[in-house]
């Protein structure tokens, strides 16, 4: 949070991938919750398949021109990111901007 205070600007970008969020993990809470510090927040909605994530969160910072991208990170079985990739490990290859993870 104390990163947060010091941020000109915060986006919470959300990849929809037809997957469902439940309610209490949905960006709308996270801008409440952030109001409440008070801190404002916009959201940024980009369609992606699970092989375009990657480049779609580049996409967004880089349009949004941002300084700082935080994210979450987790593995898959090592079958599945064989054949399908997994976005951590290609957000680790090529972080043009500073990337803090959380797993």
């Amino acid at each position: 949070m104390p990163l947060l205070k010091n941020a000109e600007a915060i986006t919470i970008a959300t990849i929809d991938d037809s997957e469902t969020i439940p309610d209490e993990a949905s960006p709308e809470r996270l801008v409440q919750h952030l109001a409440r510090a008070p801190l404002s927040a916009k959201i940024v909605k980009v369609c992606a398949q699970h092989s375009e994530i990657q480049p779609a969160l580049l996409s967004v910072a880089a349009d949004q021109r941002l300084d700082l991208l935080v994210m979450g990170g987790y593995g898959h079985s090592r079958f599945q990111e064989r054949f399908l990739g997994g976005v951590t490990r290609e957000m680790l290859q090529s972080m043009p901007l500073p990337t803090p993870m959380s797993h």
